[in-house]
């Protein structure tokens, strides 16, 4: 289940909502971007001032063929993402399954949102994204609490530093471990 589902879609801002989910439900999503037509979403995309509250599996999520100028600001993000199942799988806050992006010009920020009890922040999915083809910023955002061991996390075999997060704020202890491809 979802709250809003996307394709085909070109420029979009989604602004000043709440979305809640019931935490128990597995695999309930709030806002996906589609991988079954000729595109996700292409163009600015800006997800702002919302609040995502008991969201058991994904926030946000990207799956393939998008190719955008993603913004997420400013969003409150609260038990999202720890659904309990323990099969392995990070359902992190924002997640990009961006496997075959249309060409090579995907931009993402992720900026002064606030995140408690959330399973991890940011997941970029596949090993075929480079430096090339995806600038992955994290900047300005409050960890207050997360549970996966990586709260920013490149999932990809290529493990290639695609993410810069500097000049963010955690409320539990971090290491050089708690980023992967970072």
């Amino acid at each position: 289940t979802y709250h809003l589902f996307f394709k085909n879609i070109e420029e979009l801002k989604v602004y000043g909502n709440y979305f809640e989910g019931t935490y128990a439900q597995v695999y309930a999503d709030s806002i996906i971007f589609d991988d079954t037509s000729d595109y996700g979403a292409t163009g600015n995309v800006v997800i702002e001032n919302n609040e995502f509250v008991n969201i058991c599996q994904y926030a946000i999520v990207f799956w393939d063929y998008c190719d955008v100028q993603l913004k997420v600001v400013g969003n409150k993000f609260k038990n999202c993402g720890v659904d309990g199942a323990n099969d392995g799988y990070i359902r992190a806050v924002v997640t990009l399954v961006l496997a075959q992006l249309k060409n090579e010009n995907t931009t993402v920020l992720v900026e002064k949102n606030e995140m408690e009890n959330v399973d991890a922040l940011v997941r970029v999915q596949y090993a075929n994204m480079t430096a090339e083809k995806v600038n992955v910023g994290v900047k300005d955002n409050i960890f207050i609490s997360w549970a996966e061991p990586q709260p920013i996390t490149n999932n990809g075999e290529g493990k290639e530093a695609l993410i810069n997060a500097e000049y963010n704020y955690f409320g539990q202890e971090v290491t050089d471990e708690s980023f992967k491809g970072v």
